[in-house]
């Protein structure tokens, strides 16, 4: 990046996984990556296909510890998919991340429902591409992009990519 004058700066992360046992400990002892590296913001994922009974519990938990949970691509996530329950836990102070190609299907039909149904209902604080490899990324993040902003608009699209990123990566206020 430094030789092709790409000014971005990398930093190491990690997908939590919410119900694994260590994790809350790891919280307490801030022994924990978060995003940024600044201890106010942590990706976490809920299992795609149980129910997480305590999820309100462990999102107080962190908030009182001043960590907001940032969920990864909950539109693959069974707990998401009851009635309200996204709004709920969104709205006990837990943010959400959209995965992108959720939006053409690449997941699913009940993971691109719920995403969709998300998004008409502002539920989404930052989008990603939860890209993990490059194998055929360009067949579809270009389309994933394009039907969001056309979805959201181009200020909404600038602020799920941009603007709210870069505040959580600063450790300030979402």
């Amino acid at each position: 990046l430094q030789q092709n004058d790409i000014a971005i700066d990398l930093s190491t992360n990690a997908e939590h996984f919410f119900l694994e046992d260590s994790f809350l400990p790891s919280i307490a002892e801030n022994r924990f990556a978060s995003i940024g590296g600044n201890g106010k913001f942590v990706l976490v994922e809920a299992p795609y296909a149980g129910p997480v009974p305590r999820l309100h519990d462990i999102v107080f938990r962190l908030k009182v510890k001043g960590v907001t949970p940032v969920i990864a691509h909950p539109e693959r996530c069974l707990e998401f998919e009851k009635k309200g329950r996204a709004a709920e836990i969104a709205a006990s102070g837990a943010l959400f991340q959209l995965d992108v190609g959720a939006l053409i299907g690449r997941y699913g039909r009940a993971p691109q429902k719920l995403a969709r149904s998300m998004l008409d209902d502002d539920l989404y604080a930052i989008a990603a591409t939860d890209l993990h490899a490059s194998v055929k990324a360009v067949e579809w993040v270009g389309e994933s992009m394009a039907l969001l902003e056309k979805l959201v608009g181009s200020a909404r699209l600038h602020k799920l990519f941009g603007e709210t990123p870069r505040k959580i990566l600063a450790g300030e206020s979402v």
